[in-house]
């Protein structure tokens, strides 16, 4: 297996660490001038990072040699310093380093779900919205999940095209605009985990959401809402098909 080996010279932070499957990701923001730049390590297994890096260059390296390659011992503690499936990364940064040892790592220059996606290849992004209330939704529809499409957004908003219009009151719906009914909660960070995301849905006809660039989608979506008085929905929004 080619070892990997990623080398930028922009600003990247330590975004997040969870539980779920041990991961830990490194962001480099979007901006007017850049994507954003991912790099998750999965069954992350020890690590000494710095929470911001301004450059970075990861290099894998044999997990035998991580001691001497960083040029200091590590205490291994309660694991076997090297196994089958590990894998050692060096991580330097403005003259220094540090290290992960994980089972795998995965680079995505196009995993920007913490902002308003703003290109066409971006958009596609296969989700399940799931409604568990009101009880005529549910008796009318069944509660799903429903396939469809992220076509914008936002740190609390996600608009979804459903795959095939829904109707609900008296009205084709062809869109689902969610907001995550737990504010604390991370919506990047709930959907990479694959753990879905507990959220309030309001249900919009084609017509109230006029195709054009995605952060317009976006407005004319939340514009519609703030107009909603009624039929919202209770549900979760899931991704379909894992990222990594």
């Amino acid at each position: 297996m080619e070892k990997f080996h990623f080398s930028s010279e922009r600003k990247f932070q330590l975004w997040f660490a969870t539980v779920g499957h041990s991961q830990v990701l490194f962001r480099s923001c979007a901006s007017t001038q850049y994507d954003a730049i991912d790099i998750l390590f999965k069954s992350t297994d020890e690590l000494s990072v710095r929470s911001t890096m301004n450059g970075l260059v990861v290099e894998e390296v044999d997990p035998n040699h991580l001691p001497q390659r960083l040029g200091r011992p590590i205490d291994w503690k309660h694991h076997l310093p090297v196994t089958p499936d590990l894998r050692a990364f060096l991580l330097h940064s403005e003259g220094w380093t540090g290290f992960v040892t994980a089972g795998s790592v995965f680079c995505d220059k196009e995993l920007s779900l913490g902002m308003t996606l703003t290109r066409q290849e971006k958009q596609v992004r296969e989700v399940l919205v799931v409604v568990a209330d009101p009880w005529d939704w549910v008796t009318a529809n069944g509660s799903g999940p429903f396939p469809g499409k992220s076509v914008a957004l936002s740190h609390d908003l996600l608009l979804v095209e459903l795959n095939k219009p829904i109707s609900y009151g008296d009205k084709d719906n062809a869109y689902v605009l969610a907001s995550p009914r737990r504010s604390s909660v991370s919506q990047y960070e709930q959907l990479i985990n694959d753990l879905g995301v507990s959220s309030d849905l309001i249900p919009i006809p084609k017509k109230s959401i006029p195709t054009s660039d995605p952060q317009s989608m976006l407005n004319s979506a939340n514009e519609f809402a703030k107009a909603f008085r009624q039929g919202g929905l209770l549900g979760s929004v899931h991704i379909r098909t894992p990222h990594w």
